[in-house]
């Protein structure tokens, strides 16, 4: 089974914010312990999903934000 990409640019650009701002607070200290570890796997899975325009959970929804514009030039 080929993984289709189903995460668009602006999806990309709000995850790998959501990603800096974990790790900040991580790094500064604001969170700690067995949360900071969980938090930087939820992190570091937004960066990977990021990267590879794909994410499971929008997959298994059938969720797509890659195609939008394709979408609206279609049906115009």
């Amino acid at each position: 089974m080929r993984m289709k990409k189903n995460v668009g640019s602006a999806d990309k650009i709000i995850r790998i914010c959501i990603a800096l701002s974990v790790s900040m607070l991580i790094f500064v200290g604001k969170i700690s312990g067995s949360f900071a570890w969980i938090s930087g796997v939820f992190s570091s899975l937004l960066v990977l999903s990021s990267i590879l325009s794909f994410s499971g959970i929008y997959a298994i929804f059938q969720f797509d934000t890659y195609n939008i514009k394709l979408k609206k030039k279609l049906v115009r």
